[in-house]
């Protein structure tokens, strides 16, 4: 966070600097709003859940707490 945060500043600061930050590149910013809107989001995680039901069996095996284990 603190790099971040001070990455911000730097830009914020600096017209030069910020002018040459690829990350505001409109192509760069297409790229990140396409990858992480929410449709997009949604269907990843929709995706991984598929996946991890599909596996329900084998990870129900591993996970199976015993009755004497600690919770």
């Amino acid at each position: 966070m603190q790099q971040v945060a001070a990455r911000r500043l730097a830009l914020a600061a600096d017209p030069e600097v910020a002018a040459a930050d690829s990350s505001r590149d409109p192509e760069v910013l297409a790229v990140y709003r396409e990858r992480f809107a929410l449709a997009a989001a949604g269907a990843r995680y929709w995706a991984r859940l598929e996946e991890l039901w599909g596996q329900r069996q084998e990870l129900g095996a591993r996970l199976k707490w015993r009755a004497d284990s600690p919770v």
